[in-house]
């Protein structure tokens, strides 16, 4: 019987974010900044303006993630290249 955790292995998570991230440069991206911005509202002091500015970028970009993935994975039915996919993303 395989063990239910050896999906958990060091080296199936890093396999795994490999393939991830050769298959969705720009979605992985998006999401680096997202944190990034997530990091800085919890770790910073900032005026309400600039909250609210980075309020928005949070939001921007997590629209722009799941446009962006859609049309990967559209791009991917329709059999484009890597570098075409890329281009259209």
């Amino acid at each position: 019987m395989k063990n239910i955790f050896s999906i958990f292995k060091i080296e199936n998570i890093k396999k795994h974010l490999k393939e991830v991230v050769s298959r969705f440069p720009i979605s992985v991206g998006i999401i680096a900044i997202v944190a990034l911005c997530f990091l800085t509202m919890n770790h910073g002091s900032f005026s309400s303006a600039i909250e609210d500015n980075i309020v928005r970028a949070i939001f921007s970009l997590i629209i722009t993630f799941f446009l962006s993935l859609g049309v990967y994975i559209s791009s991917e039915s329709l059999e484009y290249d890597f570098s075409k996919k890329t281009l259209i993303q």
